[in-house]
């Protein structure tokens, strides 16, 4: 999973000092990826903006990649439950791969095959990679020996 996951870039902004404190902290928590501390000031943010998907993405990548794989896919299928275009690809993304991590093969394959019918889907190439290794994988090939992403980078405003 690690070769492929990487952070989503989130761009959030308050108006609320006390806010915009916590997210300047959450954001140099993030990035640092001290994913332990991140996560309570995210969800403090997400509090105050509970519909906010950039930072639900963000919030869900954190448990993701701090190993916390239900509150990662609840984040997630949040998203994709309100719909939220802009964020709906990148979110199916995450949320096949915290399937994977799970073991949750036939879920996460459900939704790669989702982005892959759609070639205009952002991670359109890379579910299609991503299947063809899951495809390929026999049963002495451990989940976790497929390549999913690397960490990247969360962008903060």
């Amino acid at each position: 999973l690690s070769q492929n996951f990487e952070l989503n870039e989130a761009n959030f902004s308050t108006r609320n000092a006390d806010t915009e404190q916590n997210t300047s902290e959450a954001a140099a928590l993030y990035e640092s990826q001290d994913f332990t501390a991140a996560i309570p000031l995210l969800q403090q943010i997400l509090q105050e903006k509970p519909n906010d998907a950039n930072l639900q993405l963000a919030l869900g990548n954190a448990f993701l990649a701090n190993e916390q794989i239900s509150p990662a896919i609840a984040q997630f299928k949040a998203i994709i439950d309100r719909n939220d275009l802009l964020y709906l690809d990148r979110a199916r993304w995450y949320l096949a791969l915290a399937f994977l991590k799970n073991n949750q093969i036939a879920e996460c394959i459900d939704q790669l095959q989702s982005l892959q019918q759609n070639e205009k889907a952002d991670y359109h190439l890379d579910a299609k990679k991503l299947l063809g290794q899951i495809n390929q994988a026999d049963s002495r090939v451990s989940v976790s020996s497929l390549s999913c992403a690397t960490p990247g980078k969360l962008a903060f405003a």
